[in-house]
């Protein structure tokens, strides 16, 4: 990264105190606050996002794919939990409305005919007002009822009953299917959480069906994929066809993969942790009743300038498209969605312009080391898997040297190997000092093991 990213980073780092948010570790706290930022945006209603003066739209929306145990469990107790409780609330709140409707309909029939039970019942359930947005206090009961029977009923409770899922978290993909069928205006957040490859492949066509928009359920939603384990690596090196679905999500991963910056300290940060995560809670609640709220705007547009800042950050995904096919389908919304889930957030503090600045340029540097991270961290799981390959090869080659001496093409034709496959694994043994050529023929030399390879070490 550049010296100004990297300053800017280090600020943004510092104002969030991203390494006491990561228990130690700056990485782990950085993909803490991507995540919180990214599941706000993702909670909004279809349809939000920025519109610039010419009339171009950019909406937000990033499917995230969490590879590490340390930053899987944090992500899990502060964003997944959360979000599943919200929605278990929601449910509960339906079914006590429903319940207490057909009691007051019950109730309004046996004391008088000429009384009309529906408006009865709808008139006289307190639950509903929180479908409703409405304020209860000082209002008399007929201004309670106006303000109900203005709000058309197909977009009230019955609908929001029928689909009800905002956020859906599946322990299979049967039951992550089946749940899409009543997701919330058809665009459900929807939490994965695998523990191998099997799960990766179990998941494959239905996380494709959320982030296409195509499948039976018909949605189009984002996916937040937890990988506790790092089967990812696995998934990568051994596994096609699931390797296309990773690799058209965004990573946040654990461990040394590019950049890591060390810290500015503040001694007194502007944000902290706790204030920090009662915002989020704040605003993430504000984010799921505009979604429930049958008088929200159908969309939500922001008229910013956003055309030059996109534009930027796709000329950045393309630098390195070549070498990392998909990285620009991957992330190309990943700036803009950081960046709305941050202006949501930053409304709580006034910080001072020298520890945060919320022009984008802070956001741009957390967006960029987010994704040289995960181009480091799919060479580095790519070279261990050629690494491995390169091992096993070699073990080959030097049992079929065991006790006896091979010319170079029986050595391959034996083995079943190609010829420049087979050149670079003699070279690797002899520089090891296992194998040795006299002009003619190879031997072994010492035991039979296969040597170490250095591991790739790479840099961004």
């Amino acid at each position: 990264m550049s010296p100004a990213l990297n300053e800017d980073l280090q600020c943004l780092f510092a104002s969030f105190n991203a390494t006491k948010l990561g228990e130690g570790d700056v990485a782990v706290g950085a993909n803490l606050l991507a995540t919180m930022a990214c599941s706000i945006a993702n909670i909004q209603r279809p349809g939000t996002g920025y519109i610039d003066p010419s009339g171009n739209s950019f909406m937000v929306g990033s499917s995230l794919l969490i590879s590490g145990s340390h930053s899987s469990s944090l992500i899990c107790e502060k964003v997944i939990q959360p979000m599943g409780l919200k929605q278990s609330n929601l449910a509960s709140h339906i079914l006590h409305s429903a319940l207490e409707i057909q009691e007051t309909k019950r109730k309004n029939s046996r004391q008088s005919s000429e009384r009309d039970p529906f408006l009865a019942a709808v008139g006289g359930s307190q639950s509903l007002a929180y479908f409703y947005s409405l304020d209860l206090d000082g209002r008399s009961a007929a201004s309670e009822l106006t303000a109900l029977l203005e709000t058309d009923a197909p977009s009230g409770l019955g609908a929001l009953s029928k689909n009800s899922y905002v956020f859906i978290s599946g322990n299979s993909h049967q039951q992550t299917a089946q749940a899409l069928e009543f997701s919330h205006m058809k665009r459900p957040n929807v939490h994965i959480g695998v523990d191998d490859v099997e799960g990766f492949n179990n998941f494959r066509e239905v996380c494709s069906d959320i982030i296409d928009g195509r499948g039976t359920a018909s949605v189009r939603g984002t996916v937040l994929l937890t990988d506790p384990r790092q089967a990812l690596a696995k998934v990568i090196q051994n596994s096609e066809a699931s390797a296309g679905l990773a690799q058209r999500m965004m990573w946040l991963v654990d461990g040394e993969a590019g950049p890591t910056p060390t810290e500015v300290e503040f001694e007194n940060p502007p944000v902290a942790i706790d204030e920090l995560f009662t915002r989020y809670e704040k605003v993430m609640n504000q984010a799921w009743g505009n979604r429930i709220a049958p008088r929200c705007p159908k969309e939500l547009l922001t008229k910013l300038q956003f055309t030059d800042a996109q534009a930027e950050w796709m000329k950045f995904l393309k630098q390195h498209e070549p070498q990392h096919p998909g990285l620009s389908g991957a992330a190309r919304g990943l700036f803009i969605t950081l960046f709305y889930g941050f202006e949501q957030l930053r409304g709580a503090w006034k910080l001072p312009q020298s520890n945060l600045k919320w022009n984008g340029s802070y956001v741009t540097a957390l967006a960029k080391f987010l994704v040289l991270r995960m181009i480091n961290a799919r060479s580095a799981m790519l070279a261990s898997g050629e690494n491995c390959r390169q091992l096993h090869v070699q073990m080959r080659i030097l049992k079929k040297l065991a006790g006896q001496s091979h010319l170079e093409r029986n050595i391959y034709r034996h083995l079943n190997l190609t010829a420049e496959v087979c050149k670079t694994a003699l070279l690797a043994l002899q520089s090891a000092g296992k194998a040795n050529f006299d002009g003619t023929f190879w031997s072994a030399l010492g035991s039979s093991e296969p040597s170490d390879l250095h591991p790739l070490t790479l840099e961004a």
